[in-house]
């Protein structure tokens, strides 16, 4: 009798522990022409809070964006997108390794796509977001426009053309 009652007694300590347990629900966002990837995590106490943990990680990308848009002539990835702890929790992911002076700055990011790799002259870009994954993750925001004169800015951002090499002559031939 005295093993019953202690066995019962561990499973009223235990059970709680065991339902109560924290879970991790995910979403990710893509910025406008691919330039990066923004992953949420949120996390709540138990599968019956899956929806709370998707609306954490919903808002904490949606505050990753907002920083990084505000931060978007610094060369600095903003804290709100760098993980750490807490609740909901983002981290940016840029799409491409450039080698420029400016490689965290959102707006040199573009700059390069639009001047550097499309080689276009002068415009703007819109620099929105779609959100996805399951339910409370969906969503497709706008961020803002940056405008670009690539007459001035490739000079600063691109890398200079070397001209292709001469072949080789062919033997027999002066």
């Amino acid at each position: 009798m005295r093993h019953l009652i202690s066995i019962l007694a561990l499973g009223f300590v235990v059970y709680p522990t065991i339902a109560t347990a924290d879970i991790v629900r995910s979403c990710s966002a893509t910025l406008t022409g691919g330039i990066a990837k923004i992953n949420g995590e949120g996390t709540c106490a138990g599968k019956a809070k899956a929806n709370q943990c998707r609306a954490r990680a919903h808002q904490a990308i949606i505050d990753c964006a907002n920083a990084l848009w505000v931060g978007r002539n610094k060369d600095k990835v903003p804290n709100a997108c760098k993980g750490g702890r807490g609740a909901g929790r983002a981290v940016l992911q840029w799409n491409q390794v450039i080698l420029i002076p400016q490689g965290n700055s959102l707006r040199d990011r573009v700059l390069w796509n639009k001047c550097c790799k499309e080689k276009n002259s002068v415009g703007s870009e819109h620099i929105g977001m779609n959100v996805r994954g399951d339910k409370g993750c969906y969503d497709v925001r706008s961020l803002g426009n940056i405008g670009f004169d690539c007459a001035t800015d490739r000079m600063k951002l691109c890398p200079p053309q070397r001209a292709a090499p001469k072949p080789p002559p062919r033997a027999g031939s002066d």
